[in-house]
């Protein structure tokens, strides 16, 4: 293991790592570190800043079946300070269904549950914010486990989820929403550790205008212990989302909301990996592209400057699961950043053999830090135990970080050394929704959730 102690840029620890030789992992040449891409590469939502006209958020509602779910709902939460108009429109089967327009105070949240728009099946939804700051995110509770994620602020002509598994008693499904006026033609394609494959149901998949489909995974590559799926329109633009749910004897499993990213990138940011006992936590990393590729794994643990660094093969076609470190036995919290020269997919893993938590749940990446995030919900009713932040510091100075919840019930200071990550827990939360976190510095921000409902990981939501 190569333990490197540095203040300086990661990619100069990592140049440094690899010009001494010191890194674990497969026998490859070593691969120069390029700079981050530029605008939005792999970001899938993002909030509206400044004087905007209107922002649009793309919920595709991922679900068990073609069914709206009893337990499916939107929050809706104003980070800022006005009050702001929102409008909320489902769309079904070529037509926009349950039209609403709200007003949502400063600091506030409301809770949209999807039975109101009167569809028993494939609904989508979008929410139109007429002003900056809001956030909205996806709630879903399925046999007394819950879960939510960010909706997305950016559709395109591809979506990518970096984790996901179609093993025994899980099941894996994918929603395609299309809000526009124009019909889309979607390609799926699954990547396996032996290699691409495309199932011949996930081809050619016809999203009407104004409307959302329904894709069982397990359908097209059953009994799959890791995937990554890489979804593309032959025409028009879509939004996705993915839900992994556990069945027979898993069904007590945490449950899993990914929002799809729209593109790939060079670069990705893992914060939160909770190492604890009866549990293991690995990143999984995919390369849709056409030619090998070598990807540098950098680990950081908590409270540290300590980084662990290796490289590791990954060919064409092909996901791959890597522990975050060496040391198996390792049970430190850690973050774990993936680079490589040609743009890439990544996720994370997270099993459970622990009494009523037995099972799989995912975790998606963050590709750009920013120095503003939000999170639409600090707690839902399954899960309000303890809240964990995971905040990486990638600058080279200490940031100065604020933790704030709208209502009050949150604040906390914090100092983050430079290029170190902490996990900060927050406990008792009732009364709070909104909740931002601030910082002088470029930071990356994650959030895990736990309760009786299970464990709930979903990436935050910058401003850029």
């Amino acid at each position: 293991m190569s333990t490197l102690r540095s203040r300086v840029p990661f990619a100069a620890v990592l140049a440094l790592a690899v010009g001494v030789g010191a890194y674990i992992g497969d026998p490859v040449a070593p691969a120069v570190p390029t700079p981050r891409a530029s605008a939005t590469a792999g970001v899938s939502a993002a909030l509206a800043s400044g004087n905007v006209r209107s922002a649009a958020w793309y919920c595709p509602i991922a679900s068990p079946s073609r069914a709206v779910a009893a337990g499916d709902a939107l929050t809706i939460s104003n980070t800022g300070t006005k009050r702001i108009a929102v409008e909320i429109q489902g769309v079904s089967a070529r037509r926009v269904v349950g039209r609403k327009r709200i007003e949502i105070s400063g600091n506030n949240a409301t809770r949209l549950t999807l039975e109101e728009f009167g569809v028993k099946s494939d609904l989508g939804v979008i929410v139109e914010a007429f002003g900056s700051g809001v956030v909205v995110e996806h709630n879903i509770t399925v046999d007394q486990r819950e879960t939510s994620t960010p909706c997305a602020t950016e559709p395109g002509t591809r979506a990518y989820f970096g984790a996901a598994t179609t093993r025994k008693n899980m099941q894996q499904t994918v929603a395609l929403m299309n809000p526009f006026g124009q019909s889309a033609v979607i390609d799926i394609a699954l990547l396996t550790s032996d290699g691409l494959l495309r199932p011949k149901s996930m081809q050619a998949i016809e999203v009407a205008a104004r409307s959302k489909v329904w894709v069982s995974l397990n359908a097209g590559a059953d009994q799959q212990s890791v995937l990554s799926v890489a979804a593309t329109a032959r025409s028009g633009r879509f939004v996705a989302e993915s839900l992994l749910v556990g069945r027979g004897e898993l069904a007590t499993s945490p449950i899993s909301l990914q929002i799809g990213v729209p593109s790939l990138a060079t670069e990705w940011h893992l914060t939160d990996f909770d190492r604890q006992r009866s549990e293991t936590h690995q990143l999984v990393i995919a390369n849709p592209g056409e030619t090998a590729i070598d990807v540098n794994v950098l680990t950081l643990r908590d409270n540290t400057v300590a980084v662990e660094q290796r490289i590791v093969k990954l060919e064409a076609g092909t996901t791959r699961v890597v522990s975050p470190t060496v040391d198996a036995e390792q049970r430190d919290d850690v973050s774990v950043i993936v680079n490589s020269q040609r743009p890439f997919a990544a996720g994370s893993m997270h099993e459970s053999t622990a009494r009523g938590q037995q099972g799989v749940s995912l975790g998606a990446p963050l590709s750009h830090s920013s120095t503003q995030w939000a999170f639409g919900v600090d707690h839902t009713a399954l899960l309000d135990d303890s809240v964990w932040f995971s905040i990486e510091n990638e600058a080279t100075s200490d940031a100065s970080v604020q933790i704030v919840g709208a209502a009050g019930g949150i604040r906390r200071n914090l100092d983050i050394p430079a290029q170190q990550r902490v996990a900060v827990k927050i406990t008792g939360n009732t009364v709070v929704s909104v909740v931002t976190i601030t910082s002088d510095q470029r930071i990356f921000v994650s959030r895990r959730m736990t309760g009786p409902g299970g464990i709930s990981r979903s990436p935050g939501v910058p401003t850029l």
